[in-house]
């Protein structure tokens, strides 16, 4: 929303951080957990466009990284859906320390910390005599495996060694020698899912902010949220953007709508694949997009013939779509060579 407080600065991050391909999980655990001012972290723009809301940002967070909906479930516990709404409550609450500042003198707008959440049950409408502080809890189950899963290997070993490539102590360790010095284990918690290590280092830097005196105080909640969202133990953070790869580039994901997963999926192994193999890249952008153009699926004329004239979801034929506003005007700039770009 760029009209709304730090839009277009939060616009300006996902654009450069997208065109430097820069991993998808550290993007969002930035948004999920930045506190500041816009001008000086751009990725707090995401907050401030839910007007820093715990209950806006739980039904975002679910919706938008993991592909969820859950906002029904503020209000009421449906009876065809599997979230309960003591759940929603619980993943806002994530969010519920979090404030929205203004300066009076300079009008700079800022997100900190406050020492109480704003997420009481029972709900307010019910007029209950006592609401109490909810404690938060993530909602969605981790995956558990007897053994760390190769993809999650590939993924830890990548990561170290981009830490040892930027720290220049790689001294030309081959994938190999640094595949049999892992130690995938001392990462993940059935607790806490993945990251133990991380959490840490987390936690220490987190110490070094001085939070009770530092004005843009960091949320402690907000980053094992973020933690938790990203880990490559939940499936539903890398499905979720594969799907949505796969929907924008093809016209249809492997489930619809893109942000309700209700397990009815079409050529599930497939995702599945994609989703581990994602992860095993390193959440990395550029990675999907090439394994989707390289594909069959993508490749496929549009021409239709009688045994796929009436198909509609097994990606027999490509279906052919409008081209976005957004996409069309930057394609006719292209054309004329105009410098004039579209506004966001």
């Amino acid at each position: 929303r760029s009209n709304s407080t730090g839009g277009n600065a939060f616009l300006a991050y996902l654009h450069q951080s997208l065109s430097k391909n820069r991993s998808w999980d550290v993007m969002s655990r930035e948004m999920l957990s930045a506190n500041g001012s816009s001008g000086k972290v751009p990725a707090v723009g995401l907050i401030l466009g839910e007007d820093v809301d715990a209950m806006a940002m739980a039904a975002a967070t679910s919706q938008m990284f993991l592909g969820v909906r859950m906002q029904c479930a503020q209000c009421h516990n449906h009876p065809f859906d599997v979230w309960k709404q003591k759940q929603f409550y619980e993943l806002a609450t994530y969010f519920g320390k979090t404030r929205r500042i203004e300066n009076q003198f300079s009008r700079r707008v800022y997100t900190t910390e406050g020492n109480e959440t704003t997420v009481l049950w029972p709900p307010e409408r019910k007029k209950p005599p006592v609401r109490n502080p909810v404690v938060p809890k993530f909602p969605f189950e981790l995956e558990e495996f007897a053994s760390v899963p190769s993809h999650v290997k590939r993924f830890e070993t990548k990561r170290a060694e981009e830490a040892l490539a930027a720290s220049g102590a790689n001294q030309g360790k081959s994938l190999s020698a640094l595949l049999d010095e892992a130690n995938p284990d001392a990462a993940f918690e059935n607790e806490r899912g993945f990251g133990k290590a991380v959490a840490q280092e987390a936690k220490a830097a987190t110490q070094a902010l001085d939070i009770e005196g530092d004005l843009y105080r960091q949320s402690v909640q907000r980053t094992e949220l973020a933690e938790k969202v990203t880990s490559p133990y939940n499936r539903y953070f890398a499905r979720n953007m594969v799907n949505r790869m796969w929907a924008e580039l093809i016209g249809r994901g492997f489930y619809e709508p893109v942000d309700d997963f209700q397990d009815i999926v079409t050529h599930r192994e497939t995702l599945n694949y994609l989703s581990d193999e994602f992860v095993a890249s390193g959440y990395d952008m550029k990675w999907v997009h090439r394994e989707i153009l390289n594909s069959d699926a993508y490749q496929r004329s549009w021409r239709v013939n009688a045994t796929n004239e009436h198909d509609d979801k097994n990606f027999s034929r490509y279906v052919i779509r409008r081209l976005p506003a957004e996409v069309a005007a930057d394609a006719i700039r292209l054309a004329t060579g105009s410098s004039e770009r579209v506004e966001e």
